[in-house]
């Protein structure tokens, strides 16, 4: 990004880059259909301003996953509940709702939702190798964390009529349903 120091007007001004990002996303369902001139028109900016805030619309889309990813693996780091390391990242999808719902009903969210993916099971995997150790504890957490995001991602392309915590509480179930032949319960 090139806006080192944001002032009250530059964090107006990305803000309103980001929303409109987002809405032109959900309107045309692919990346590559999203122009910067479209985007600047839209929100009444130049595009020098655009380009002072950002180097490309991919940049835009980056800052979305990192900015997301980066509140979870915070959130996250001391977690060693399952249950409650599931109900964390239900709540931030269910508080990013609107958002995600634009940017993931795109053919392209699916790099977003493989960070995800990586980010969940490395940290099942943690959590359940301190106390569990057995040879095929990464792929039955990896079956697991694949299908669950899955279902995210139906959630959010509205392909299926469950809403975030019918998915959350399916997840629980799911994951003693799966585990419990291991006695993880």
């Amino acid at each position: 990004m090139k806006v080192k120091c944001l002032n009250n007007s530059s964090k107006k001004t990305k803000e309103m880059i980001r929303k409109e990002f987002a809405n032109l996303l959900a309107e045309k369902k692919e990346f590559n259909k999203v122009t910067v001139t479209e985007l600047v028109k839209n929100i009444g900016i130049t595009r020098g301003s655009f380009y002072s805030h950002y180097d490309s619309l991919d940049e835009v889309a980056k800052e979305f996953q990192n900015e997301a990813l980066d509140v979870l693996r915070e959130d996250i780091n001391s977690i060693s509940d399952i249950e409650y390391f599931l109900d964390k990242i239900n709540l931030f999808l269910k508080e990013n709702n609107n958002l995600y719902s634009s940017v993931l009903k795109t053919n392209d969210a699916m790099i977003f939702m493989e960070r995800l993916n990586k980010l969940a099971n490395a940290k099942l995997v943690e959590i359940l190798s301190s106390k569990y150790t057995y040879k095929n504890l990464a792929l039955d957490v990896s079956v697991f964390v694949d299908g669950i995001v899955n279902l995210y991602i139906k959630y959010f392309r509205g392909e299926i009529d469950f809403n975030l915590d019918e998915i959350n509480d399916y997840s629980k179930k799911l994951f003693k349903t799966i585990f419990k032949a291991k006695d993880l319960s």
